[in-house]
């Protein structure tokens, strides 16, 4: 049979999803499970619960992929794109990722992406003021968490622009710990001999909101909420 070609920039709705299911089930076939995973972390406005930014991605072969990110603009320069990227480091962790990657054009945020660990693995030009294209990966966040012995991920809520929480088994012991850093304060918090059950998962968050609190009134500054 010679299939008919059918050139349009204005496809059924249905199109997409007919010719990606018949894809993975091509892919499911050759290797197993090829779902991709979604990881969405929603910005609000705290008033009105409008969805104003935040960062998608999807988990899928051991990779996390960011779709997009986006911070309004009136809310740069907080944290807030940092904070983003480390939560999503933390669950692509959680998931068992070895890897995080994305793109970025010319004109957007390479530096900041820089910053934060990411570098580029590969690029594509073009004109500019849009191109060059660059994709960035990031396997640092995964590999230091990897190095610690018996280490694995706990999930906990995000105390300030980087959190990261786990535990490492050394023998019989466990401890579970955790890191944050809010703006130039560091915190840190550790229950030693104990395990990453949530109600000392709640002690240990506890601890380190105590710990910032009292950072900041030595330096005149409000306590993380």
């Amino acid at each position: 049979m010679q299939p008919k070609y059918e050139l349009t920039d204005n496809p059924a709705p249905e199109a997409f999803q007919k010719i990606w299911a018949s894809l993975l089930r091509f892919n499911e076939d050759a290797i197993g499970n090829a779902g991709a995973r979604t990881l969405a972390i929603l910005l609000k406005e705290p008033t009105t619960d409008e969805l104003i930014g935040g960062l998608w991605a999807r988990s899928l072969w051991g990779s996390l992929y960011i779709d997009m990110m986006f911070v309004p603009e009136t809310l740069r320069g907080n944290g807030i794109g940092t904070s983003l990227l480390r939560q999503a480091e933390q669950e692509a962790i959680q998931r068992g990722c070895r890897n995080i990657w994305m793109d970025t054009y010319a004109f957007q945020a390479r530096p900041f992406y820089e910053k934060l660990g990411f570098s580029i693995f590969g690029r594509l030009d073009g004109p500019a003021p849009t191109f060059p294209r660059f994709f960035l990966k990031n396997q640092q966040a995964v590999k230091k968490s990897q190095s610690a012995p018996g280490f694995k991920p706990v999930s906990v809520p995000t105390l300030g622009q980087q959190t990261f929480a786990g535990t490492s088994t050394m023998g019989a012991e466990t401890h579970i710990g955790l890191g944050a850093l809010d703006h130039n304060l560091i915190v840190g918090a550790t229950l030693a001999g104990y395990d990453a059950t949530p109600d000392n998962a709640t002690k240990l968050v506890a601890m380190a909101r105590m710990q910032d609190a009292a950072a900041k009134r030595a330096v005149g500054r409000r306590g993380i909420r």
